[in-house]
């Protein structure tokens, strides 16, 4: 399973990086997770004075997950998986 050409390109230039490969693998296990971050992509809480962004706001994960129709019962496994992204997004981030 892979994400869309276009799609990888622009989170890509979002994230700040200098290429966006074609395509990348996405473990079927973890699509969900995936369009779940995506879907977060404006959702993300930031100093009052700018800079890079702390955390993405729970409020939020749990409105996009209704929203999205998400199980009740995915939403613990779910919400690891997304810290586990934050984390590494917050990493990439701080690392600029």
């Amino acid at each position: 399973m892979g994400v869309p050409a276009a799609e990888a390109r622009l989170w890509l230039q979002d994230a700040g990086a200098d290429e966006a490969a074609d395509e990348f693998a996405v473990w079927s296990v973890n699509a969900e997770a995936m369009w779940f971050f995506i879907a977060l992509e404006r959702c993300w809480c930031s100093p009052p004075m700018g800079g890079t962004p702390l955390r993405i706001e729970r409020s939020e994960m749990l409105a996009t997950a209704e929203m999205m129709g998400i199980e009740r019962s995915r939403w613990p496994g779910l919400f690891d998986k997304m810290q586990a992204m934050e984390r590494e997004a917050l990493a990439v981030w701080r690392a600029r």
